[in-house]
C-alpha cells in the first residue's frame, strides 16, 4: 500500500471522508508523477473556490503561491490547516 495513501486513508482526513480518494485529483493512466488532473491552485480550487477565507487565501497570494505548499509541506498528503503538520 502507498505511503501517501496512508497519511490520506489513516490521517483522520476530510477530503477522505468527504469522499475524495487517489484518482480524484490523480490519473493513474498517466505516466509521469505526480499525474495531477490540472495543475496548480486549479486542481483544489474546483472544489474549494469560494470557500477560502481570510488573507491568506486573497486573490494576490493565490496568484503567488500553491495551495500545496501551506496545506502539503513536503508534499505530505495530510492537508494540514494554516500550514501546520
Amino acid at each position: 500500500m502507498n505511503s501517501q495513501y496512508n497519511e490520506l486513508r489513516f490521517g483522520g482526513s476530510k477530503h477522505l471522508d468527504s469522499g475524495v480518494v487517489c484518482t480524484s485529483c490523480h490519473d493513474p493512466h498517466r505516466g509521469q508523477a505526480p499525474s495531477l488532473r490540472q495543475q496548480g491552485n486549479a486542481l483544489c480550487l474546483q472544489c474549494h473556490a469560494g470557500k477560502l477565507t481570510g488573507p491568506q487565501h486573497g486573490d494576490e497570494v493565490l496568484k503567488a503561491a500553491n495551495c500545496t505548499s501551506c496545506h502539503m509541506q513536503n508534499g505530505r498528503h495530510v492537508f494540514a490547516m494554516g500550514g501546520k503538520t
